[in-house]
């Protein structure tokens, strides 16, 4: 029987950051799976894809990780660091994917 402690997607988010904290990666799909579900609630959270970005790439899915890094971009204004960051990772992600690709 699964524990439904809260719905509200702060809750849920800090569940998935917990389970990742413990550094077990049997509980990443458990994660994943909560943090896709803040994603789905519209909370209007760009950490959630931040998140899975991190995950995806650390498993070498390098295609995952940029596609929810490029849903962060929409958060943050044109100009902001954390938006060339991203595009930076975004562009590292992608081409790491392609150098799998051609493997």
């Amino acid at each position: 029987m699964s524990k439904k402690i809260s719905e509200d997607p702060d809750s849920v988010m800090e569940r998935a950051l917990t389970m990742l904290e413990t550094g077990k990666p049997e509980n990443y799909s458990e994660a994943k799976k909560e943090l896709s579900r803040v994603i789905e609630m519209n909370s209007g959270n760009v950490r959630p894809y931040e998140v899975l970005g991190i995950l995806f790439f650390n498993e070498g899915k390098y295609e995952e990780a940029a596609k929810y890094w490029t849903e962060a971009l929409g958060y943050y204004p044109e100009n902001s660091a954390t938006r060339s960051y991203l595009l930076d990772v975004i562009s590292e992600a992608k081409n790491r994917a392609s150098l799998n690709f051609i493997r």
